[in-house]
């Protein structure tokens, strides 16, 4: 009895608690596999976008530069209808690639339900997947994301031939494949028996399709008069980060076996171009897989809509025809809303006349595009795509990740929901930070977050100290690819131009540069980059690469100015600078030799008696000087300062401040270099070194210099001093 009372109403709340555990616990065993029975029931054609909210924090997958570049800028001139596309090593702007006509046109000249080839008018970039230079090309394009095509490719090419065969083909898939039907005429959206909207499993009691199951063999040996059908099979999407790729002792799947192009475990030169993983394409892991789709001659699949992620669409057997427009022509789309069941496809049935369309539908700029045996489409996310198979055929897809840049009109026309909120702050960018390899040009880029240097400039003083964002990885990149990247984060072809540096700051050590640099970032939209070692390294080991180097820097879609910070040790290297941007303002800031030499010797660790590196320009200079070879290390810094004077002082055109006109000078530094307003009380009272409130230690650090020492540098560095003064 006692036990029946302690699970009874009567029973005290400790009593109770295992028995509500318990239930809770089924109760969301059961909420669990109910919620995996309804994705199940769905997945099959479900493309709708699902986005876990620990993405928008960066926690889960690294996303490289590119896929946070903002969004294409519009050619301010279109090009004329039809014309042929311009297929550089860059891809042109927005409105100027891919090439378009109006929608009414395109179904004029070649009608919905005509399945005889007609010649596209305008439209995609095709690059030879044999040659170099078109690989090099097709390599921009996908990083632009941008849609082309490409062909001879040899394992898709090998495949063709292997799926000619309809007993190959048969026999390669033992696996259930899924053939759809119209419900014509009673369907939603069932425009036609030849007409296939996507619709949620489930989710009508008028769906516009309805499903059998079958095999390939038996769809392949099918009538070519039988009621048409739209076929699918794949390796379901993998929305976890894994592929989920079915049998064999690897996880690998048949679909995969046969497309290695679309197997990211192959690496090789294909499926690091056509499966990229997370190094080489933003967000690779979510969603993934290989979906195959056939398709009776005449069959329209899904109508006209957009996926939620990119698409690398190999035409394996037969032909098919798209017609493709860029997601900004979405609101002429006549979407269906969000929560219908065909939500993200178009109301409107294309194979019929457009006078029955509405008006903004039918002035729609879209391209033809043909998918022959062979090809692969690279279709961004987004874009806007209808599909008809031109003869019984067979296509697979390698859906591969997502892509972040959107701009507010496709935000509104796509319907976007709160999922896609998230994305990187344009203070955000991929910068190189390593030079690697100087003369094939290899260098370390990660994406670097410059927005909380511009909100407290003391607090992040060098280069250094940025914060790389969560969940971003670096990558060992050519410098070439990053310029790319970097000009078609301005637009590419027609887009603006990277900033051009506004102004360099050199120093002799301990003489405010930090207080100088600091200040000049609290100009609005500035972007000051203090002492950042990629740009001495190119300065001295490479600068026929410091142009691409600073244009990469300058690719910033938020900041209006660059100035550029260098080390003390980079005052050799400054003529050579000039020579390379004449037109950039250079100052040098520079102090009485005694209290740089006192503040360096009052260190544990003296910077300037720090050995000499191979090439140190500087430290050969400082050899040769009184002091420079010997084991003294006060003298071998007075050997050091004297040589980073006389660089100063051998400078055409430059402007000398001296540390005793700080904080005053620093808004004529910034007029000079053409800066807004600058607020030097943010900065000027705080340690950027050691935090907090700033206190001069100058007069205990110059008692601290040994006297001897002194006497025997004065003779060599106060005339010096002298001569920087009379500048």
């Amino acid at each position: 009895m006692a036990a029946e009372q302690s699970s009874g109403s009567n029973a005290s709340p400790a009593e109770r608690a295992p028995a509500k555990a318990a239930l809770s616990i089924l109760g969301a065993i059961t909420a669990a596999l109910f919620a995996v029975a309804v994705a199940v029931s769905q997945q099959r054609h479900d493309n709708t976008p699902r986005l876990d909210l620990r993405y928008c924090e960066g926690g889960l997958r690294p996303r490289p530069a590119f896929a946070l570049a903002q969004p294409r800028r519009f050619a301010p001139v279109p090009p004329a209808d039809g014309a042929a596309p311009g297929c550089g090593a860059l891809p042109p702007v927005r409105g100027a690639y891919p090439t378009t006509r109006k929608l009414e046109d395109i179904v004029a000249s070649w009608p919905i339900n005509d399945t005889r080839i007609h010649a596209p008018v305008g439209g995609l970039c095709r690059f030879d997947w044999s040659k170099s230079e078109d690989r090099v090309k097709a390599l921009a394009y996908r990083r632009a994301e941008v849609p082309f095509q490409a062909f001879n490719v040899p394992s898709l090419d090998a495949a063709v031939d292997r799926w000619s065969s309809d007993d190959y083909v048969g026999n390669m898939w033992h696996g259930a494949a899924t053939a759809e039907v119209s419900t014509y005429p009673r369907g939603d959206f069932a425009h036609g028996p030849n007409h296939f909207m996507f619709h949620h499993a489930g989710s009508s009691a008028h769906a516009p399709t309805t499903s059998r199951s079958t095999t390939l063999r038996q769809w392949l040996a099918r009538d070519a008069a039988a009621t048409p059908e739209y076929l699918s099979f794949e390796v379901p999407y993998a929305h976890g980060g894994v592929d989920r790729r079915g049998g064999g002792a690897r996880g690998e799947s048949v679909l995969h076996k046969e497309l290695p192009l679309f197997d990211a475990a192959v690496q090789s030169d294909e499926s690091r171009f056509f499966a990229p993983g997370e190094e080489d394409f933003a967000d690779a892991r979510w969603p993934r897989g290989i979906v195959c789709k056939g398709g009776d001659e005449g069959v329209i699949g899904a109508e006209a809509h957009w996926d939620a992620s990119r698409n690398f669409i190999a035409q394996v057997r037969g032909a098919r025809r798209f017609i493709l427009a860029d997601p900004e022509e979405a609101c002429a789309m006549q979407l269906l809303p969000r929560g219908h069941a065909s939500h993200r496809h178009s109301s409107v049935d294309w194979s019929q006349p457009a006078t029955q369309w509405p008006a903004e539908l039918r002035s729609v700029r879209a391209y033809d595009v043909v998918q022959r045996p062979g090809d692969v489409l690279y279709l961004p996310q987004y874009h806007m795509h209808y599909i008809i198979s031109l003869d019984r055929n067979l296509q697979c897809n390698s859906v591969r990740g997502r892509d972040l840049r959107e701009t507010p009109k496709t935000r509104e026309c796509l319907q976007l929901g709160p999922n896609f909120e998230c994305s990187r702050p344009p203070t955000a960018f991929e910068v190189p930070v390593a030079l690697l390899d100087a003369d094939r040009g290899l260098v370390r880029a990660c994406v670097v977050e410059f927005g909380p240097r511009e909100a407290e400039p003391a607090a992040y003083p060098m280069f250094s100290d940025l914060p790389r964002p969560r969940g971003v990885s670096c990558r060992v990149v050519a410098l070439d690819e990053l310029v790319a990247d970097a000009r078609w984060r301005l637009g590419g072809q027609g887009g603006r131009p990277a900033l051009e540096p506004s102004g360099f700051v050199f120093h002799l050590s301990r003489s405010g540069s930090t207080l100088i640099a600091n200040s000049l970032q609290t100009a609005p939209k500035a972007l000051v980059l203090s002492e950042p070692e990629i740009l001495a390294e190119v300065l001295a080991r490479a600068p026929s690469l410091l142009r691409d180097v600073f244009e990469v820097f300058g690719s910033s879609n938020y900041h209006t100015h660059m100035v550029v910070k260098w080390q003390s040790a980079m005052v050799v290297h400054a003529q050579r600078l000039a020579e390379i941007f004449p037109a950039t303002p250079l100052i040098v800031a520079y102090r009485d030799p005694a209290d740089i030499l006192a503040a360096h010797l009052f260190e544990d660790k003296p910077p300037c008696a720090a050995p000499y590196r191979p090439g140190d320009k500087l430290g050969e200079a400082s050899a040769t000087l009184p002091g420079g070879n010997g084991e003294d290390v006060g003298r071998r810094c007075v050997a050091r300062l004297a040589a980073t004077m006389d660089a100063a002082l051998a400078l055409e055109d430059a402007t000398f401040v001296d540390y005793g006109e700080l904080p005053d000078a620093i808004d004529d530094i910034a007029a000079r270099f053409g800066l807004p307003t600058v607020n030097v009380s943010r900065v000027a009272g705080v340690d950027a070194k050691a935090g907090g409130a700033y206190k001069s230690l100058a007069a205990t650090k110059r008692a601290a210099l040994p006297e001897d020492l002194w006497a025997w540098a004065a003779p060599h560095l106060s005339p010096r001093y002298a001569a920087l003064r009379r500048r």
